[in-house]
């Protein structure tokens, strides 16, 4: 297995990848963002050169808080690859991305109901706080 950080080669993997997580976001809206940020780590998972999953991130910075963090928040493993050890890797993998940028504390978003998903999350050593998260949308 290979994980790597997307980069220009692999933008068209991640698009595929993207779209089966349910993003409809087009190859010139993904080159697009690629080309204009650099607050997000976003990695790439391949078995036999057949890429199988994803991890995204955004680095989180406030003047409330001293340190960065880093926000997962989102994780995709193509059906057929699942079991496989592929979602702990990429984990692992951001994580590590992430301390070589001087973060250290992470996040990550969970559908409540995706109990596979919690379980590995616990499993890395990722806890529910105290907190909860409350969630909006405005306008269209």
């Amino acid at each position: 297995m290979t994980i790597k950080t997307v980069d220009k080669s692999d933008l068209d993997n991640f698009h595929k990848l993207n779209n089966l997580f349910g993003n409809e976001t087009s190859k010139e809206e993904i080159e697009n963002h690629f080309a204009q940020c650099n607050h997000e780590i976003i990695c790439i998972a391949y078995l036999d050169n057949i890429a199988t999953g994803f991890c995204a991130g955004q680095i989180i910075q406030s003047i409330c808080h001293k340190k960065s963090r880093l926000d997962i928040e989102a994780l995709y493993v193509r059906d057929e690859y699942r079991q496989k050890g592929i979602g702990k890797a990429l984990i692992n993998f951001a994580e590590k991305e992430a301390q070589s940028r001087g973060i250290s504390h992470f996040h990550i978003l969970a559908d409540a109901e995706n109990g596979s998903a919690l379980k590995l999350y616990e499993n890395l050593g990722y806890a529910k706080p105290g907190e909860i998260l409350l969630d909006k949308t405005v306008g269209g």
